[in-house]
């Protein structure tokens, strides 16, 4: 009795680690297909002057990704990378002349907030969440 309850252990455990012919395997083959597709596409970094009182206080660089999950729509968003482009970098100026105090620190959820906008108007039905992934200030005195 000893010796099939260790069969059986043995035959779950290859079961449950994926290995082929015990039925795990395709299921795990089937999800690594699916992971090859990044969930987020990345997008150009921008780089944005902040300028207060007059005088040039730095530079703002930001980095940011959208969160695709189908194919048709990572390409239908790769073909619109310009207008996103333009359309990111006036909304940054804009928040930057208008709502940003460099001695404060940078509201990221308005910022965010304003970006996705953006896309939305940009992609239409396409449209995606948008990931802030990196900002930085870069001081220049």
């Amino acid at each position: 009795m000893r010796y099939l309850q260790v069969i059986a252990f043995f035959f779950f455990a290859a079961a449950a680690a994926g290995f082929p012919g015990s039925g795990g395997y395709e299921a795990r083959a089937a999800s690594k297909e699916a992971a090859n597709i990044a969930p987020f596409m990345a997008l150009d970094t921008l780089t944005v002057a902040i300028i207060h009182k007059h005088k040039i206080y730095g530079s703002l660089i930001i980095s940011l990704q959208l969160e695709v999950d189908e194919l048709q729509q990572r390409s239908n968003i790769a073909k619109m990378k310009a207008p996103l482009r333009d359309a990111y970098i006036m909304t940054i100026n804009r928040y930057v002349s208008n709502s940003f105090d460099p001695r404060k620190r940078l509201n990221i959820e308005l910022l965010r907030g304003q970006l996705q906008h953006q896309t939305d108007a940009v992609l239409g039905e396409e449209s995606a969440p948008l990931l802030i992934d990196n900002v930085m200030i870069r001081k220049t005195h």
